[in-house]
């Protein structure tokens, strides 16, 4: 195991790393196996470091405590964004009658595969794109603008 070296900040605490396929749970203080926990690549070992058990409990405490938190959200988008709105509405009920298709990304034919609209005005125009591609299709927007 590679252990990184301190740049300055406070030295990494490898109690809670995983060895030979187990790791000690930050909240719990229990030793599992890998498989218990949600990978993140960005971790030093490749794993978030709660196991799966206390990180769900986290969240549904965090919602208790925040009733409607997304609920406000979606209701502050859908009334700056009317248009858009409207065109996601279009296209599912298309999806649902038959009329509109669902196809794969076209950039890498994923069949796991989003509508993106170019123009809003046409809602049932659109783009069929993977989740990562219609992200970077995003990003190279912005890049532009």
């Amino acid at each position: 195991m590679n252990i990184p070296k301190n740049k300055g900040g406070r030295i990494p605490d490898t109690s809670y790393d995983a060895l030979d396929g187990h790791k000690k749970c930050r909240t719990c203080k229990k030793t599992k196996l890998v498989d218990e926990y949600v990978r993140d690549k960005s971790k030093f070992d490749g794993l978030i470091a709660d196991c799966k058990k206390c990180k769900r409990e986290k969240i549904q405490a965090w919602r208790a405590k925040n009733p409607g938190y997304n609920a406000k959200h979606t209701q502050k988008f859908r009334e700056n964004n009317p248009q858009k709105r409207a065109a996601h509405l279009a296209i599912a009920r298309a999806l649902r009658a038959g009329a509109v298709v669902k196809e794969p990304c076209c950039v890498c034919g994923n069949t796991t595969s989003e509508s993106h609209h170019e123009d809003y005005t046409k809602p049932l125009e659109v783009i069929w794109f993977c989740r990562t591609h219609h992200a970077e299709h995003h990003a190279a927007k912005r890049r532009q603008a």
